[in-house]
């Protein structure tokens, strides 16, 4: 994956992150994998939405992709990202709807973790608009996931029981009002 290979030792100049961004991506992916068998809270209940997608492999590749636009020079690494997925998903192969799954989960990577630890949740304006990037209950349940295990391999100390809590209630509001 030439998206991936431009990562390597790819230093990030910013507080929050502990890892060069090939190895923050690969930290990510073994957050995830840890999710799968997860049998104690917190992580159990995003075992079950894990164990339920009908396509853990688009996740798998959103979470490969999701900092590619870091190798590039721009303000937005997630827009570029997304792009670069576009690319990637084409060359791989996949069906339309998966590169538009994965695209929006890798334009929208921030938008769970900003919304749900900087917005009130109690307003149903902020669950409207979040819904509104997130689009369907697929891409809610990818970009949960996809937030859990972005977070917990960005640093040991991230994700912490406050935010974990915030993250499940974005969740289950967003779900609620999709349903």
């Amino acid at each position: 994956m030439p998206e991936f290979g431009a990562l390597t030792n790819l230093v990030q100049h910013e507080h929050y992150h502990m890892f060069a961004v090939d190895e923050h991506t690969l930290m990510c992916i073994e957050k995830l994998d840890r999710v799968w068998n997860a049998a104690n809270p917190p992580l159990n209940r995003y075992a079950e939405l894990f164990r339920n997608l009908e396509r853990p492999n688009v996740l798998y590749l959103a979470l490969l992709l999701h900092d590619s636009g870091k190798a590039i020079d721009s303000p937005d690494h997630s827009e570029v990202g997304g792009k670069l997925a576009l690319k990637a998903g084409a060359r791989l192969g996949l069906d339309g709807a998966t590169i538009h799954v994965l695209r929006v989960i890798i334009e929208q990577h921030l938008t769970m973790v900003r919304t749900g630890q900087n917005l009130d949740l109690d307003d149903p304006k902020v669950i409207r608009e979040f819904c509104a990037q997130v689009q369907t209950q697929e891409v809610l349940t990818l970009l949960t996931l996809h937030t859990l295990a972005d977070s917990m391999g960005t640093s040991e100390t991230l994700w912490t029981g406050f935010k974990d809590t915030l993250h499940w209630q974005l969740y289950l509001r967003a779900s609620e009002f999709l349903k």
